[in-house]
């Protein structure tokens, strides 16, 4: 399962450190992500340039509305996010821990939601077959979930 681990701190302490301090934090981070890699958990990531170049938008009745800086003012600032793959949350926390800038700030964790794949003509036929060996592995809570994906006029789940 995916998890997203997203990184705030406090931008005030991570700017009143050394320029060794922020190289090493740096190589910290690279090499947890190296590890991370190695270990399969590791699926993307990115730093973030510091929450003064950030720009929020929002659209209220069609009309856009853009605005110099981050949609709130907090403590600590997102400052980066890491892709995870884990067996289950515990799993996803014990990698989290792991995160250097945790030392820093906080890390949050989430669970990727995933989109429900958009039926059609051309993707049904596969999907039938999914389910269908889902069944015979008693696999009840898939089974749903590509049933409720087929709602919605397109029919053959039970006539695989």
């Amino acid at each position: 399962m995916k998890y997203v681990a997203l990184v705030y701190y406090q931008e005030s302490i991570i700017n009143a450190m050394t320029e060794q301090e922020w190289h090493d934090l740096n190589q910290e981070c690279v090499a947890g992500v190296e590890r991370l890699t190695s270990q399969g958990n590791y699926v993307t990531g990115r730093p973030l340039q510091p929450v003064d170049t950030a720009t929020t938008v929002r659209v209220r009745n069609g009309e856009l509305l853009v605005t110099d800086g981050p949609f709130a003012e907090t403590k600590e600032q997102l400052a980066g996010f890491y892709l995870l793959e884990a067996r289950d949350l515990n799993e996803a926390l014990q990698l989290a821990g792991r995160i250097p800038p945790a030392r820093f700030g906080s890390i949050e964790v989430r669970p990727v939601r995933e989109l429900p794949q958009r039926l059609n003509k051309e993707n049904h036929h596969e999907l039938c077959r999914w389910i269908c060996c889902c069944s015979t592995n008693r696999q009840q809570g898939e089974i749903h979930q590509a049933r409720q994906r087929c709602r919605g006029g397109l029919q053959g789940i039970r006539r695989c």
